[in-house]
């Protein structure tokens, strides 16, 4: 870890996991894509990144405040500590429980879009596809 704020930043993010786990393409994931790389202004940038995913910033924030926050990112830490290979540097992604370093380069969103098959349509990959006047 690189500090408290980023510390603040992981809590969050299990704390979005945690709240919304059934809705983990359509919510979870553009949630933490939408912070991703923010290390500062969590609350206002939170919020934010909230309303554009329709999840819920007072319910993350206050998980994200409270003890329950911190047992998260204590549980995540524990299931880190059981990847194999070990993580030696961060982020360290996995995908269907193997390691990735093609989407720690490439773009998140995109790695995801590129893969997913289920059945919910995800409004990241749509607004991707939408965005290239090429696709």
């Amino acid at each position: 870890m690189h500090g408290p704020s980023e510390c603040t930043g992981n809590i969050i993010h299990s704390c979005a996991i945690h709240l919304y786990s059934q809705q983990y393409y359509s919510k979870v994931l553009p949630f933490v894509s939408c912070l991703a790389g923010i290390v500062r202004g969590w609350d206002y940038l939170g919020k934010e990144c909230a309303q554009k995913t329709g999840v819920s910033w007072p319910k993350i924030r206050a998980c994200s405040k409270s003890e329950e926050g911190l047992q998260l990112l204590a549980r995540n830490g524990e299931e880190s500590d059981k990847l194999s290979p070990k993580n030696t540097y961060s982020p360290w992604m996995t995908i269907n429980g193997r390691h990735s370093q093609i989407v720690e380069t490439d773009d998140l969103v995109e790695f995801v879009c590129n893969r997913y098959r289920g059945p919910i349509k995800l409004k990241a990959c749509e607004e991707l596809s939408s965005s290239c006047p090429f696709n």
